[in-house]
């Protein structure tokens, strides 16, 4: 119930909307653009990442070992995101068997604190860096 104006944005109602209670039928909003945060360090190696998922990571205690899921049971696109956030040993992206990372090899290395990259999943059986 209410007035059009009740259940318009603007200026003088827009601070007390939230987002509960806005008609989220056509799946528009999200939170963490739909990612959910893991934190990861060198005792959470070996990680088995899943995709929709952010990886904050901290080498700075020892090598971490991320492991992508198979390609075979993902769709094209699907994401998952990896930034190294405190640096001090390797985090080592690895591809799930006959997997690849960017065509050619079977892991990607990260070293450099603050370095992010995005892994996307490509319609075959190869994981596209980003």
């Amino acid at each position: 119930a209410g007035t059009a104006t009740d259940k318009a944005l603007v200026p003088s109602n827009l601070s007390s909307i939230g987002t509960s209670q806005l008609n989220n039928d056509a799946g528009f909003i999200t939170s963490g653009g739909g990612f959910t945060y893991n934190s990861i360090t060198s005792a959470s190696s070996p990680v088995s990442s899943s995709v929709s998922n952010h990886y904050g990571a901290d080498s700075s205690g020892g090598a971490i070992t991320f492991n992508l899921p198979a390609l075979s049971g993902l769709s094209g696109g699907e994401e998952i995101r990896i930034k190294l956030n405190t640096a001090g040993n390797n985090l080592t992206i690895t591809a799930n068997g006959a997997d690849t990372i960017e065509g050619s090899g079977s892991t990607y290395v990260m070293s450099i604190a603050k370095e992010a990259v995005t892994c996307v999943a490509s319609s075959g059986t190869n994981w596209e860096i980003i």
